[in-house]
C-alpha cells in the first residue's frame, strides 16, 4: 500500500480562495478536486457534478467504486477453483460465479471429507475367470512412510477400508509437480476380465457440454 502526504495547500479558484487539506498523489494530473472541495467555498448550488458543469464553464469528471472482491463470497476449498477460472471473465460473469458457487457449495468435497452415495451398491460384472490377485509393487524406501501416512488418511477419510477380497490390483505411485505423491491403482485387468455395459455411459464431457 503506498502511503499519501496529507497537506493544506492554498487554492484559488476566481474570486474564492481558501487553504484545503490535499493528498499529494503520484498521478499525471494538476489536481483533482472533490465535492468536498466544492462544498467548502459553498459551491453546490452552481455545481452540477452529473453534468460536469460550473457555472458557464464545464470540467472533466473522474468518478470511482469500490472493487468488489468476488473471492470473498466463495467458501475456501473453491477459492482456487474459482481463482482458475474467473481470469478470463468480467465483472457481472465473476459475481455470477462466485454466487454459484456459494449457493452449491455442498456438493463439493473438501480435504476432510471425500463423501459419498450409499443409496445404491455398485457391482462389477466379471466373465468366468479366475480372481486377479496381483502382487503388489515395490515401494521405494524413502516413500514408505508418505504412503504409510496417505493410507491412513484414506482409512479416516473413509475412501479406502480393509478387505480380505481374493481379488487384488497393485497400487500406482507418481509424484506430482509439487513434490506430494498421487494416488493410483492400475485396474488394467480388472477391467480386461469386466463384461462391458451394452448400453451407452454418460460422459463428463457431454454433461459439462450441455450445462454450458
Amino acid at each position: 500500500m503506498v502511503s499519501l502526504l496529507r497537506k493544506r495547500i492554498p487554492v484559488k479558484l476566481g474570486k474564492f480562495s481558501l487553504e484545503f487539506p490535499m493528498l499529494v498523489a503520484d498521478i499525471n494530473d494538476d489536481c483533482l478536486l472533490g465535492i468536498d472541495f466544492f462544498r467548502a467555498l459553498n459551491l453546490e448550488r452552481v455545481l452540477d457534478p452529473v453534468l460536469g458543469i460550473l457555472g458557464q464553464k464545464e470540467f472533466q469528471i473522474f468518478t470511482c467504486s469500490r472493487l468488489e472482491n468476488f473471492e470473498e463470497k466463495v467458501p475456501q476449498i473453491l477459492s482456487e477453483l474459482f481463482g482458475e477460472n474467473s481470469r478470463n471473465l468480467n465483472s457481472s460473469q465473476k459475481k455470477f460465479f462466485a454466487d454459484f458457487l456459494s449457493e452449491f457449495q455442498d456438493i463439493f468435497s473438501g480435504d476432510v471429507v471425500a463423501g459419498s452415495c450409499k443409496l445404491v451398491e455398485h457391482e462389477i460384472n466379471l466373465n468366468n475367470s479366475c480372481a486377479i490377485k496381483q502382487t503388489p509393487r515395490r515401494i521405494p524406501i524413502s516413500m514408505r512412510e508418505e504412503v504409510n501416512k496417505i493410507i491412513e488418511e484414506m482409512k479416516e477419510k473413509g475412501v479406502i477400508e480393509e478387505s480380505q477380497s481374493s481379488w487384488v490390483s497393485p497400487a500406482v505411485l507418481v509424484r506430482k509437480k509439487d513434490g506430494s505423491i498421487r494416488f493410483y491403482v492400475d485396474y488394467r485387468k480388472l477391467n480386461a476380465v469386466t463384461v462391458k455395459d451394452s448400453y451407452p455411459l454418460p460422459r463428463i464431457d457431454e454433461i459439462l457440454d450441455r450445462l454450458s
